[in-house]
């Protein structure tokens, strides 16, 4: 009987062999040491995203251990590397990133990468491996548009929480799919997110604070003028609040995912992706300011001063060691 060809399985990184982008993870954690060089970062953009990323490479790492991994397909790839398939860890992020995944996990035989000149995505990438294996000659696992190019010269198809819009373009290629979807999340999520986190006990404390010594030295009587104000007030704090909650968590993501407290909520586990947390920011940010046009000046001066304090007490309790 003729043996089965095993095709080699290669992986992409960002999106796929995990839940987040270690490009803009190294962004976070560049402006996070020299938040006085972020015109570093248009610099050496403008250079190329090839040259962004290995220039961020060289500045910041992040630690293999604690990144997002979608377990169910790594458990996947565990089984078929002990079945006999040669992984390879084709990505788009910088050489020395995908070094340090590939050495934490032990299971892929090689790895590609964007060297600081090319860009290792897409059509590039697509070219690279058709170098490499020949024309259909690989399995490819992808997640976004820009595998589009490599589904097309691949033998096989993974797809890894793939949007529906590109999943029609790949259904289009006729080729075998395996599909791997992880669990979806709404914005109500989001919202149950918040209440478990470490900011929304001390939010609440203090407007229970504020109304506390509004009632004992301003007499305050639940007239409709009055609950009104409050209520504009409690949202106005509200939304800024968890506008900096949001770009706290952004800045430190590997101690939540190192903190038992903190390791499930969503920005941590990559549920919620860097750029959603970034406009649900502005979004609160926006309202948080349109409500905060009811009250006079001075209050956002208060507001700063309570951020300074709540970023001083989140920061403290998420890097306690539990």
């Amino acid at each position: 009987m003729e043996k089965e060809e095993k095709l080699p399985l290669c992986i992409d990184l960002d999106g796929t062999l995990i839940r987040t982008d270690v490009t803009q993870e190294g962004v976070l954690l560049f402006l996070r040491k020299y938040p006085w060089k972020f015109f570093y970062i248009l610099y050496w953009l403008c250079r190329g995203r090839a040259f962004l990323k290995a220039k961020l490479a060289q500045k910041v790492m992040f630690n293999p251990k604690f990144l997002p991994y979608n377990q169910d397909f790594l458990n996947y790839l565990k089984v078929k590397a002990r079945e006999g398939y040669d992984l390879y860890l084709v990505t788009a992020a910088d050489q020395k990133c995908a070094k340090m995944v590939y050495d934490h996990l032990g299971i892929f035989k090689e790895y590609l990468a964007s060297d600081g000149n090319k860009n290792l995505r897409s059509s590039t990438k697509a070219q690279a491996l058709c170098d490499l294996f020949g024309d259909e000659g690989f399995i490819y696992a992808g997640n976004s548009k820009h595998d589009l190019p490599v589904w097309e010269k691949a033998g096989e198809i993974i797809a890894v929480n793939t949007p529906n819009n590109v999943l029609k373009k790949v259904n289009i290629l006729n080729k075998k799919i395996e599909k791997f979807e992880d669990k979806k999340f709404a914005l109500k999520d989001v919202g149950r997110d918040f209440l478990k986190s470490p900011w929304f006990k001390f939010q609440l404390s203090f407007n229970l604070l504020i109304i506390i010594i509004n009632l004992l030295f301003n007499k305050f009587y639940l007239e409709v003028f009055n609950l009104f104000k409050w209520i504009s007030f409690t949202a106005f704090i509200f939304f800024l609040s968890a506008a900096a909650s949001l770009v706290g968590q952004l800045f430190a993501l590997e101690e939540m995912r190192s903190n038992l407290r903190t390791s499930k909520m969503l920005l941590a586990t990559g549920y919620l992706t860097i750029p959603l947390a970034i406009y649900l920011s502005l979004i609160f940010i926006t309202l948080g300011v349109i409500l905060g046009l009811f009250f006079p000046p001075f209050y956002y001066i208060f507001i700063a001063l309570f951020f300074i304090i709540q970023f001083g007490y989140i920061g403290r309790l998420i890097r306690e060691k539990i």
